[in-house]
């Protein structure tokens, strides 16, 4: 059975759409990149100390836009995961965050939402992270 140019059209451009999401996917501030730098901008323990939570600028050359980035990670911890803990907030872009502790909740608070928020989560082992 032949194909007709549409169905060569479409499966052309399934192929084109594929690697231009891989593409994309290799230039997100999401996955560790041994070339980028991450520079702690404010660090903060929680008031039992059991936590640090950490917002770093992280900037990985010029094809990949800056992120601001909130870790987590235990206070006692001799060797974190990475050098700031965690990722539980990824930004795309530059953006005024700032966080505080109130009680075991960590609040981030940002001026900028929406499509350029890549990571976001809810919580972290017993510590509840609300947004602003």
């Amino acid at each position: 059975m032949a194909l007709n140019t549409v169905d060569a059209w479409v499966i052309d451009m399934k192929c084109l759409l594929s690697l231009a999401l891989v593409i994309l996917a290799g230039c997100s501030p999401i996955f560790d990149e041994d070339g980028c730098k991450s520079s702690a901008i404010l660090a903060a323990k929680s008031a039992d100390e059991k936590y640090v939570a950490t917002i770093a600028d992280r900037d990985c050359g010029a094809t990949t836009a800056r992120a601001k980035i909130v870790y987590l990670r235990a206070a006692d911890a001799s060797v974190p995961t990475n050098e700031y803990g965690e990722p539980v907030y990824i930004y795309a872009g530059q953006a005024n965050i700032a966080m505080e502790w109130e009680s075991g909740t960590l609040v981030i608070k940002s001026t900028s939402k929406g499509d350029n928020v890549f990571l976001a989560k809810r919580s972290w082992r017993d510590v509840d992270i609300r947004y602003k």
